[in-house]
């Protein structure tokens, strides 16, 4: 989107707002004057174009200038460490349980949902089996978790923070 004017639009769009519905919220009593601003004939004054970035909940900076405010840029910087944190901290955590399963496979240890229906177990290889289905499950999640919050790292990324 190049300009002021196909911004605007993009978002009434992006919303479901007629032009008379914007208007009406802009408390304009004409909508063709939508059409001269989305056509970029007009530009509307700064009254307005405040009430237009909080209807279209848009930030001002963005709709005039294509460009994130430099407040969502340092939002977005701080996202990127909070989550570089939990990703340590997972990868960390997700370290010890690997190396806690690898132990009890080397013990030839099954997880309690692989087992035979009809094996005998002690009770502390039935710990065993519990505990590394556990650790099997926690893994998977936190697998999971990493893989969103990475993919939710990159978004950011590349919305919010301009390449060096």
């Amino acid at each position: 989107m190049q300009n002021f004017s196909e911004r605007l639009r993009y978002r009434r769009e992006e919303l479901g707002l007629s032009r008379l519905d914007f208007a009406k919220k802009l408390g304009l009593t004409n909508p063709s004057q939508i059409s001269r601003y989305e056509s970029g004939k007009n530009i509307p004054g700064a009254q307005i174009l405040i009430k237009i970035a909080e209807i279209l909940k848009i930030d001002l900076h963005w709709l005039l200038t294509g460009q994130s405010s430099p407040n969502t840029v340092e939002v977005a910087k701080t996202l990127t460490r909070v989550i570089s944190g939990y990703l340590m901290a997972m990868y960390v955590e997700n370290s010890k349980l690997d190396f806690e399963c690898k132990e009890l496979l080397s013990k030839k240890i099954v997880p309690i949902e692989d087992l035979p229906v009809d094996k005998t177990l002690t009770r502390e290889e039935f710990r065993d089996a519990e505990r590394l289905q556990e650790l099997q499950n926690e893994l998977k999640a936190g697998q999971f978790l990493y893989e969103e919050l990475t993919t939710l790292q990159k978004i950011i990324k590349q919305k919010y923070l301009p390449s060096p």
